[in-house]
């Protein structure tokens, strides 16, 4: 019976007091529901538009959980794939939803009909209108609809405006070439890397491929090295480092930052690259002043 009370009154809230129950539960965050709140505040009309506040109280909840974003579409098809909560929370997640829109299009009118959210949906009438307002009233807009219109995509506008200038920087990088001194580079790509034993059933391990990624990046502004756990990436790194300050023909104008997403993985990531630095010293001499490359790489953040 007490079950039976509770569900209806559950039900008998509005999805804004709905969330704020959920807070109050600790199912989300305080912060998360607030949001939902502060909509209402900015626009009158949000009251009565449960998908913005649905979203905007659960991309509050992802950004707290280390997402810069969150997909539309899975939150309206599949919320509890999404959210991932435990089975005793499935009835309350499924009363909210049936009150909520149940396609995507309708999830994006609600968004866009809101002076809250500016809207980045190609080939919107809607969006083309509001885009025409003046940036001040743009840039007052706390939340942005992004993505396409079969997979909309909603962000805190701090987000989305780090992503659009890491974006223009990785994109400013890769249109762009660095002069390079062949004859030196392929000296010290020779003094980096050792030739490659030779094998008859296969023949192209005489060819050195991580020699030929330094070689290819000496050349860019942007370069990517990925692989799984031993397949040497970090040996590959650190010969990429020696290479680019070796030459350089000013390398005291040279930074090297390291970066990891936490303080262990920092350390670790200074250790691997020193170690790897060390090693490469054994094999080079002081043809290639690593010692004072070394120097020059601060504590990885």
């Amino acid at each position: 019976m007490m079950k039976d009370n509770l569900q209806i009154v559950i039900e008998d809230l509005t999805p804004l007091q709905t969330l704020t129950h959920w807070s109050e539960l600790g199912w989300i965050r305080r912060l998360d529901s607030a949001l939902a709140s502060f909509m209402t505040e900015l626009d009158s009309g949000a009251a009565s538009s449960p998908a913005l506040l649905v979203s905007a109280a659960m991309l509050a909840y992802f950004e707290g959980h280390g997402h810069t974003c969150l997909s539309l579409r899975e939150l309206v098809t599949a919320p509890n794939t999404l959210l991932g909560w435990p089975q005793d929370r499935q009835e309350a997640l499924d009363a909210l939803w049936k009150v909520l829109p149940k396609k995507v299009e309708a999830w994006i009118e609600q968004l866009q009909a809101c002076s809250a959210v500016q809207s980045k949906l190609p080939q919107s009438q809607l969006t083309i209108s509001m885009d025409e307002q003046s940036s001040e009233h743009q840039e007052a807009r706390p939340l942005v609809l992004a993505g396409t219109e079969q997979d909309p995509v909603l962000y805190l506008r701090r987000y989305w405006n780090h992503e659009q200038q890491v974006a223009q920087d990785m994109l400013r990088r890769v249109r762009s070439t660095q002069p390079v001194d062949q004859v030196r580079a392929r000296q010290v790509l020779d003094q980096l890397f050792k030739a490659p034993v030779a094998r008859d059933s296969n023949p192209t391990a005489t060819f050195d491929w991580q020699k030929f990624a330094c070689a290819v990046a000496l050349r860019s502004s942007l370069t990517v090295i990925t692989g799984g756990p031993g397949t040497g990436k970090t040996y590959t790194a650190a010969r990429l480092l020696a290479l680019l300050f070796a030459v350089d023909p000013n390398p005291q104008r040279l930074r090297i930052s390291l970066a990891a997403p936490t303080g262990k993985a920092a350390a670790r990531l200074r250790q691997s690259i020193d170690k790897a630095l060390e090693e490469l010293h054994q094999q080079v001499k002081d043809d290639v002043n690593l010692s004072e490359l070394t120097r020059r790489i601060g504590a990885a953040r």
